[in-house]
């Protein structure tokens, strides 16, 4: 996810179990078991983000890490 760090770490501090995996780098790890619903919204009409397009890898270990930046 790419966006303002504030809104990026609120964004991840609504996923429990989440957190700041290196801050310096702008990484946050979230469980395997906590992928966040994601949906967008343009014009009122949401846009659902599949766990397919925002887990990047398969999520077969404890915690995903994402990028913040």
């Amino acid at each position: 996810m790419v966006g303002p760090p504030d809104e990026v770490e609120a964004f991840y501090s609504a996923i429990p179990g989440s957190s700041v995996y290196d801050r310096d780098r702008g990484f946050f790890q979230f469980p395997c078991s906590s992928v966040p619903t994601i949906a967008l919204n343009w014009g009122g009409k949401d846009w659902t983000v599949s766990e397919a397009k925002y887990v990047r890898s398969h999520c077969d270990q404890l915690y995903f890490v994402d990028s913040g930046l």
